[in-house]
């Protein structure tokens, strides 16, 4: 006797099962990244970290001219300190490139450094006179907006890893929006209660020293609860090159050769 016959899917059927399949699979992947990530302490602090420094940086240019005509200087001297903090932060970009690369660096380091240099340029702008003494405390500013906005993708990359890197990134990117959309409408209610645009820039300063309290206890947080110190992204890496290489050189001075390999 001949057991009953099994009809299986075959062609377009099949092709379409496997793909259902797929779509599952990688619906689930996605979605398990995404509660690992939002249990992760440290990068939960970086993100509202973050946020608080691009929404007090973002705040304050939009109303960059009418501070600065608020304070005598004329249209044009006004679109020149524009133009020259743009410049520097073009220029100072690759500055956190630079230190990242250093081992001894803690990653979280690098923007809370950058935030407290925004908070000492936003804490002096009210108070500068002079137009020389504007454009240096400016220039400052445009170091500060250039370091936080280059760590962004270097930071997340360290924090969640190769893997996951696009969640994690997509999670950034959210948040900073979001506090985007409320930074400026709060420094604009500080503008029409006082009538003036001091208070606006020192609630930037002060959201700008709390990040920068954020990042630090951040990383502080993350080598006290066991947290190896080096990167998520270079341990991936370092699995990969045990794979191919028992030892491995390096053109960083601080980095002659690391031995990938281990005893079995």
């Amino acid at each position: 006797m001949s057991g009953p016959d099994i009809k299986r899917p075959t062609g377009p059927k099949l092709q379409q099962n496997m793909t259902d399949n797929n779509e599952t699979e990688d619906s689930n992947t996605t979605l398990s990244r995404l509660k690992a990530l939002l249990k992760n302490t440290v990068f939960l602090g970086f993100c509202f970290a973050l946020s608080l420094a691009l929404a007090a940086f973002n705040g304050f240019l939009v109303f960059f001219v009418d501070f600065f005509e608020q304070k005598g200087f004329d249209r044009t001297s006004v679109v020149w300190l524009y133009s020259g903090m743009n410049i520097v932060s073009t220029i100072f970009r690759f500055v956190p490139g630079l230190i990242a690369q250093s081992p001894k660096i803690p990653k979280l380091a690098i923007p809370a450094m950058y935030a407290f240099l925004g908070c000492i340029s936003l804490s002096l702008l009210p108070f500068m006179t002079s137009y020389s003494l504007n454009a240096v405390v400016i220039a400052l500013y445009g170091i500060a907006l250039g370091g936080v906005v280059t760590v962004i993708s270097i930071t997340t990359l360290e924090l969640v890893g190769e893997k996951t890197y696009p969640t994690g990134l997509g999670i950034v990117l959210a948040a900073s929006g979001i506090a985007n959309t409320a930074g400026a409408p709060i420094a604009g209610y500080f503008r029409d209660i006082s009538g003036s645009y001091t208070y606006s820039v020192l609630s930037g300063a002060g959201a700008t020293l709390l990040a920068s309290f954020i990042f630090t206890w951040a990383m502080i947080y993350q080598r006290r609860h066991g947290d190896d110190p080096r990167s998520r992204f270079n341990m991936e890496i370092d699995v990969q090159a045990r794979r191919k290489s028992r030892r491995r050189s390096s053109i960083l001075p601080w980095r002659k050769s690391v031995d990938l390999g281990f005893a079995l």
